[in-house]
């Protein structure tokens, strides 16, 4: 029987309108997916980079000590894969100029752990050579290029018998390299480096101990948590201090969440995917039972049956998942292109393995599942009752055992019209199972991305938060990095600006006495202090820090916040003299103070002196004069959990704070916006430790942001609702072919087509309304859920309310969607005569 397996292509190509109803539910399934795959990768890549920029490396911790020999000991240890040590050799300092110039030590492998990159020349290999960044060579007195000599000065701090000490060096090296290092998070803005080689630094210092530092990676098998925990418990390293890289540990976890989501996003495909092609060859089984009865009758084993059927589906998949791969990915790529506005056609775009590997499991797990029960229907068909058999074996539903009244249709048309379209669905409730649970997928969906994008929305929270025309602040946490008062006064000089308000923001150590923490407060002290032996030891001294960011504040803006007090006062005269604070406690929806108007809490910061360099750390006490609201100040990352403000004149005076690390800046309405900018940017060009934000340039960018995301995700969503209605279409369009007799009788008896074609209409109805109700019900529920989890989490001020307009838009269109869906396969019923219909074997 060779001929047999030739009747898969002949039903292929006989059934074409089934075969394209399958076909575009295949391929946008497997575009959805690769499409997903390519965006999330493409994320993946560009978070990774700027995690890289953002740390300078791709290490997982970084480490300093005063002792060289266990410093040593850490090389051969076996959780560690890759570790690379600096010996600094000293600061150069440039003079008239807030630059500085760290000439280190390096071991040849430090570029495997940070991420320099060699413009020119090459990196120092001989005693005597030296690589600078690029941007260094402006500073230096004379014009250097490859091969000059360079004479530079260092100072160096040790470590002597008697205490610390400082020695000065005078260097000279050949310049063998020019080279760049991106870390915009960490490290001082206005400090270069210079790369020598290790053994070069420890000529010089001469058996100086003195503070040295490296990086490192822990094996695949741990991670950062767990490899700082154990290092940290190991005592020989007792003397290492050891620093997480925090971006590193935010990237792996932000993986972790993108790789759930994707998991969660083919799982949906996959079950949409199913129904629908359950459905279709449900259908398929259907109208050719007679055709199986007669296989059957000429000796085909009901093994083969199942075979053809099965066959049928794998084949449509060997077609059909590879255009969807093509075309997701084409589509994906023209999407990514106009995202990035780039038009250029020779881009490096691939569509990674795990992508093809997703589709091609998500494609034919659904096609082989899809497909496997119609086939196993059609198997156990009886060739003489197939043959002879008006019914349709195994394939519709149950009958339905409530009886109509003999008068309904004669009293009330419309309650028998509803009452034929309820007891056709519940007596397939199977079918219009599957189709709802479809349906709603696509609305719970809708609902949640709908909650996500209205909670983020970055568009409006920028316009709240970006309180001027312009904002300076400084890269980074300390109060040694800023705008000197010099520069502010610069700025208040450009004509056009018409308010100028200028504040320190640092971070700072805040400690807290015990019985004002809450227990949420101890618990998460204790957790904190697992991977810092520092932290560690005050704990056990029963001594609980915070790492708080404090902010000072002119008169001015100082009386702006007793609007916002939530008990106490601001008495800006004794704030100026006195270490009396406002305090801002337990924001974004932390818990973990519990802190009075009238308490006494300790901060402590590093001291700088006139040239930048630590003089060391202090802890003083400061009264809490009175407590202020969240929603007083301008917080735009939910991190915060506490915020100290200061007089900024006190901070001047007693706390020898003397740069602004923020400055807001407003524009008179009738200047030039461009012709100011510029003069600001002039004014500031020479302070690398400087970010200059322009509210136009950024509400462009977080306009263009939040375009991307809504476009990605409603996309996501339309593709899946739109599988979904093709699915209902072809539920609709076998319960149609399926009582083709049972409707010509109903002519027959006098039913008009108009009732008919209601009968129908009604079923896309009863979809709309159960379809509605539990997607609408169950993406409430996970809104609510949401808003519950990501509290502290998802953004500053998450906030929750009852979404009725969503509820009732969504209910609507739902509605109207699935009617027009029912219209459709209702146009054919009245193609054949009465008596045919009778006739017809379905």
């Amino acid at each position: 029987m060779r001929s047999f397996w030739g009747l898969i292509p002949r039903y292929i190509l006989k059934n074409k309108k089934r075969i394209f109803f399958m076909a575009v539910g295949i391929v946008m399934s497997i575009s959805l997916v690769i499409s997903a795959t390519i965006l999330v990768e493409t994320i993946k890549k560009t978070f990774y980079q700027s995690v890289i920029d953002g740390s300078g490396g791709i290490y997982d911790a970084m480490f300093f000590t005063w002792n060289k020999a266990r410093f040593e000991d850490i090389k051969d240890d076996p959780i560690i894969d890759k570790v690379t040590f600096i010996t600094p050799l000293g600061t150069h300092k440039f003079e008239n100029t807030s630059y500085k110039l760290d000439i280190l030590g390096c071991d040849e492998n430090i570029t495997e752990l940070l991420n320099y990159k060699l413009i020119e020349g090459k990196y120092p290999e001989k005693q005597g050579e030296i690589a600078l960044e690029k941007w260094i060579l402006d500073l230096l007195p004379q014009k250097h290029k490859i091969g000059d000599s360079i004479e530079l000065s260092s100072v160096v701090e040790y470590m002597a018998p008697n205490g610390r000490k400082t020695t000065e060096n005078n260097n000279n090296f050949i310049l063998v390299g020019l080279f760049e290092h991106k870390s915009t998070s960490y490290g001082p803005k206005n400090t270069g480096k210079a790369y020598i080689t290790k053994e070069c630094a420890e000529t010089v210092l001469n058996n100086k101990n003195v503070q040295y530092s490296g990086y490192l990676t822990f094996k695949d098998n741990y991670s950062i948590q767990d490899g700082l925990m154990t290092l940290i418990a190991t005592n020989s390293y007792s003397e290492i201090h050891f620093m997480p890289n925090e971006l590193i540990g935010s990237y792996v976890l932000g993986q972790k969440i993108l790789d759930f989501a994707c998991v969660g996003l083919f799982i949906v495909v996959g079950i949409v995917a199913i129904i629908i092609i359950y459905n279709i060859f449900n259908v398929s089984v259907a109208q050719r039972i007679k055709d199986f009865g007669i296989f059957r009758a000429i000796g085909a084993s009901p093994k083969r049956i199942k075979s053809l059927v099965l066959g049928e589906g794998i084949i449509l998949g060997l077609i059909f998942i590879p255009m969807g791969i093509l075309l997701g990915s084409f589509v994906t790529q023209i999407g990514i292109r106009i995202m990035l506005g780039t038009s250029s056609t020779t881009s490096n775009f691939q569509v990674p393995s795990i992508g093809i590997i997703s589709s091609l499991i998500v494609g034919f797990t659904s096609i082989i599942v899809g497909v496997y029960f119609p086939a196993k229907k059609a198997s156990k068909i009886s060739p003489m009752e197939a043959i002879i058999s008006n019914n349709n074996i195994g394939i519709k539903g149950k009958k339905n055992r409530r009886p109509l009244q003999s008068n309904s249709f004669m009293v009330n048309k419309s309650r028998f019209i509803t009452r034929i379209a309820y007891l056709n669905l519940s007596g397939n409730k199977k079918r219009f199972m599957t189709t709802v649970v479809s349906l709603s997928m696509s609305i719970v969906m809708l609902m949640i991305v709908n909650y996500l994008i209205s909670l983020a929305n970055p568009v409006s929270r920028f316009k709240n938060d970006f309180n001027g025309d312009f904002i300076i602040s400084a890269k980074g946490h300390s109060q040694n990095l800023g705008l000197a008062n010099n520069e502010v006064n610069s700025l208040k000089n450009i004509d056009g600006i018409n308010y100028l308000s200028a504040k320190k923001k640092f971070q700072i150590a805040m400690e807290v006495p015990e019985n004002k923490l809450t227990n949420d407060g101890i618990a998460y002290i204790k957790s904190e202090s697992k991977n810092d032996n520092f932290m560690k030891d005050l704990l056990a001294q029963k001594r609980y820090r915070f790492i708080t960011e404090i902010q000072g504040y002119s008169s001015e803006e100082l009386d702006k916040l007793k609007d916002g007090l939530l008990e106490g006062n601001v008495d800006i005269n004794e704030m100026r003299e006195k270490p009396i604070v406002i305090l801002a406690q337990n924001l974004n929806n932390y818990n973990f103070t519990n802190v009075q108007v009238g308490d006494t809490i300790r901060l402590g910061y590093t001291r700088y002196d006139k040239e930048g360099k630590e003089l060391g750390f202090s802890n003083e006490d400061f009264i809490i004069g009175g407590l202020l609201k969240e929603e007083a100040l301008n917080l735009s990352y939910g991190k915060e959990k506490n915020v100290v403000i200061i007089s900024s004149e006190f901070a001047e005076k007693h706390m020898e704070v003397k740069k602004d690390q923020e400055v807001v800046i407003n524009l008179r309405k009738d200047v030039s916006y461009e012709k100011v900018e510029n003069e600001i940017r002039n004014n500031l060009k020479l302070s690398k430790e400087i970010k200059i934000i322009s509210f136009k340039e950024e509400l462009e960018r977080v306009k263009k942001t939040n375009f991307q995301l809504s476009l990605s995700l409603y996309s996501f969503i339309f593709i899946i609702a739109t599988i979904s209605i093709i699915n209902l279409i072809n539920i609709i369009s076998m319960n149609t072919i399926l009582r083709s007799k049972e409707i010509g009788m109903m002519r027959a008896l006098g039913l008009g087509n108009d009732e008919v074609r209601k009968i129908i209409i009604h079923e896309g109805l009863l979809y709309g309304i159960a379809s509605g109700g539990i997607g609408i019900t169950l993406g409430t529920i996970l809104t609510y859920l949401i808003y519950i989890a990501g509290a502290q989490l998802i953004s500053q001020g998450i906030a929750w309310k009852f979404p009725t307009v969503t509820i009732v838009i969504t209910y609507v269109a739902v509605i109207i969607i699935c009617l027009i869906s029912s219209v459709i396969p209702s146009r054919s019923l009245f193609k054949s005569s009465i008596v045919d219909s009778i006739r017809a074997v379905e």
